[in-house]
């Protein structure tokens, strides 16, 4: 390698030190670190980070709060599926109307790094143990019990990324 090569590598580490170096960290577990708003079903909830026990299918703190995103999804600043729950029965019931929202219908999840404003493309009724590829960029999913009241199945909301803040 000469020493332009050298130096050219060197400037690249040191640029990408330093914005790792001021890049907000992630939540911590419980952390209110934004709201889902859906205006078509009158929900404004405030978005907590989830415990890692979630993502087995857990019940959780943060869920008995509001909505909570699962640590084991991307944040909506990140590449990947972000993947938000809430109950539909108990605990302020902030998904009660999940099942009212159509193709279309807009939500948006408020941060401290932008407003990221997502479509509804479909739902599904699936078994708790179903799984879905996270690695599916600009994609949002809701889950809540289904029937009300029920935990046999879920109710799940997809949606795609339409808006990302500036920046970001």
């Amino acid at each position: 390698m000469n020493r332009r090569a050298a130096a050219v590598a060197l400037a690249a580490v040191a640029a990408a030190l330093s914005l790792a170096a001021n890049a907000p960290a992630n939540p911590g577990t419980g952390t209110r670190f934004g709201s889902v708003l859906i205006p078509a079903i009158h929900l404004s909830m405030p978005l907590f980070e989830g415990e890692a026990k979630m993502c087995d299918g857990a019940e959780t703190y943060a869920l008995d709060r509001g909505v909570a995103h699962y640590p084991c999804s991307a944040f909506p600043w990140e590449i990947g599926t972000v993947f938000i729950a809430g109950h539909r029965t108990t605990h302020v019931a902030p998904f009660r109307h999940l099942n009212q929202l159509k193709k279309g219908y807009v939500i948006s999840v408020r941060t401290r790094r932008g407003t990221f404003v997502y479509s509804v493309s479909r739902m599904e009724i699936v078994r708790p143990w179903m799984s879905f590829n996270p690695e599916v960029p600009g994609r949002l999913m809701l889950s809540t019990c289904y029937p009300a009241g029920s935990d046999a199945y879920r109710l799940v909301v997809f949606a795609k990324l339409v808006k990302t803040p500036k920046g970001v």
